[in-house]
């Protein structure tokens, strides 16, 4: 799995960080962002980026750094980061690293009734599967891709 980041023209750069809490099915959520800017001489130029690859521990980094570190348990976050390697293998395409729109794509539940509480009318793991993507974990947890 790889991530992004602009390569700083010149040493004047400024970074800020804004984050904005909007409340949604009970979830905050937090957006950071990046803002760089270019020496006013020489335009920064679409598509320069840099790619480098994550492992498990720098995925985990990642949501602390974006403050969803709670968002998936250790075990979610491992079968997640599996799973995305999978799908990057599977299709031979790297995938960048959102933590945002994985928080807002895959949800983790404890139990097929922890599910429950939120969905009516599924009575098993494979009805859920039959309408979605699911990652099992050990034990009874899963992820479900949104639907």
């Amino acid at each position: 799995m790889r991530k992004k980041s602009n390569i700083a023209r010149k040493n004047e750069s400024i970074q800020y960080i804004a984050q904005h809490q909007i409340t949604d099915n009970c979830a905050t959520w937090h957006a950071s962002c990046n803002i760089t800017l270019a020496a006013e001489d020489e335009p920064q130029r679409e598509g320069e980026e840099m790619k480098t690859t994550v492992n498990f521990s720098e995925f985990c980094d990642a949501f602390s750094r974006m403050g969803r570190e709670k968002q998936f348990s250790y075990n979610g976050k491992k079968a997640l980061f599996e799973y995305l390697e999978e799908i990057e293998e599977s299709t031979g395409e790297e995938m960048e690293l959102d933590v945002i729109a994985l928080c807002c794509e895959y949800t983790e539940y404890e139990s097929l009734a922890d599910f429950q509480k939120e969905y009516d009318g599924y009575d098993s793991i494979e009805e859920i599967e039959n309408a979605t993507q699911v990652i099992k974990m050990d034990g009874d947890g899963f992820i479900i891709q949104a639907f």
